[in-house]
């Protein structure tokens, strides 16, 4: 039998105030009970390990026999943003903090990362929220073509732009490890650098995508991660985890394109609605998509993860044998594959196989890949 630890984290699922909430503007804060007051939170099994017994909750919902091993804790990290907090998790506390700027960034730094961008500059340099400053400044940086520099309540640097009108994705996340290389160099202080992309026709419509990239500052010592790779264990990290450390102690990274990717969820557990079999490790069930949805499951696929590791091992496998670099972040448009779905014909094409989803590429003139993104986003909506 394989033994393996499974770390999980709920980022941002605070169950109460810590020590140190002054120092960041955080007193009375609790989000699990804001969430339960004001929503029709329903978490049975988290309930059974014993959540709602946290000390201080004022939820009267306490499991008489929690089946798990519950508890709260304080950081010793000084700082309250995501990589911080997941470093003290793996092992390694930051006894200096990150520094904040809410009165925006020192023009000095914004000048030198616009220099070495080769941008005309930066607009915004406010603390705020992300979503309002694509309505307050989204045109105005489509027309100057200038991105949106701003930060939040934690040390971060957020700069954003539209994907397809101001710059490309590709040098959006460039400018930004400029910024972050500007950043260590000068000694600034601050924990993430990120990236966000956004796309939209006007300031009504504009929305982030899923191309955004954190770029983590890398001075952390090392991690229980770093000690499993040194002794020849594998590490898998999903979603954000390979960013917050900076590929460090990583044999496998997964990365997700938003919440709900890799997630089945069900009122109770899975195998009560139907049967499922290991098979090389993996858990599956031979049920297809349309008989999960006829039990009432909400089946939401974790992005063909196998089909990519397989291209992944095609493309070594290529290098390794024949020494050509298969590459992939080139200019991939083709009209012949626009076609297939001008005239529906997406079967066996991943999340387009579907009937729906083939009657309905039909009636729209594909030419374009952002296009098959925005039916993509709009059906996951739906």
């Amino acid at each position: 039998m394989k033994k393996r630890a499974i770390i999980i984290v709920l980022d941002s699922f605070g169950v109460g105030e810590a020590p140190d909430a002054a120092q960041y503007g955080d007193e009375g804060s609790n989000t699990l009970e804001g969430i339960y007051n004001n929503t029709s939170l329903n978490i049975p099994n988290m309930k059974k390990l014993g959540l709602y017994n946290i000390q201080g909750l004022n939820i009267n919902e306490k499991e008489e026999k929690p089946i798990g091993i519950y508890g709260k804790a304080a950081e010793k990290t000084k700082g309250k943003n995501s990589p911080v907090g997941h470093w003290e998790i793996a092992g390694f506390i930051k006894d200096e903090p990150f520094k904040t700027y809410y009165e925006g960034f020192p023009e000095e730094l914004l000048d030198e990362i616009a220099k070495r961008g080769n941008i005309k500059g930066f607009l915004c340099n406010e603390k705020g929220s992300g979503t309002d400053f694509l309505k307050k400044y989204g045109e105005q940086s489509i027309e100057t073509g200038m991105p949106i520099i701003y930060t939040s309540a934690d040390s971060v640097l957020q700069i954003a732009a539209h994907e397809e009108k101001t710059m490309s994705v590709k040098e959006l996340h460039n400018l930004c490890k400029i910024a972050r290389n500007i950043i260590d160099e000068k000694g600034y202080g601050i924990g993430t650098v990120i990236a966000r992309p956004f796309i939209g026709d006007c300031s009504e419509n504009f929305v982030r995508t899923y191309n955004r990239k954190d770029f983590e500052a890398e001075d952390f010592g090392k991690t229980m991660l770093d000690i499993f790779c040194e002794n020849g264990k594998k590490v898998l990290a999903i979603g954000k985890i390979e960013d917050l450390f900076t590929g460090r102690g990583i044999t496998r990274a997964i990365h997700t394109s938003g919440n709900a990717d890799g997630i089945v969820i069900t009122k109770e557990p899975v195998d009560t609605y139907v049967p499922l079999y290991v098979r090389d490790g993996q858990i599956s069930t031979q049920y297809i998509m349309t008989t999960l949805e006829e039990l009432g499951l909400l089946k939401m696929d974790f992005l063909g993860l196998r089909t990519l590791t397989v291209i992944q091992d095609t493309i070594d496998l290529v290098k390794e044998n024949r020494g050509i670099d298969v590459e992939f972040d080139k200019d991939m448009a083709d009209p012949k594959v626009y076609k297939l779905w001008q005239e529906g014909k997406s079967c066996g094409i991943f999340q387009f196989e579907s009937q729906g989803m083939d009657r309905w590429t039909k009636y729209q003139d594909i030419s374009k890949e952002k296009e098959i993104q925005v039916i993509m986003n709009i059906h996951i909506q739906v």
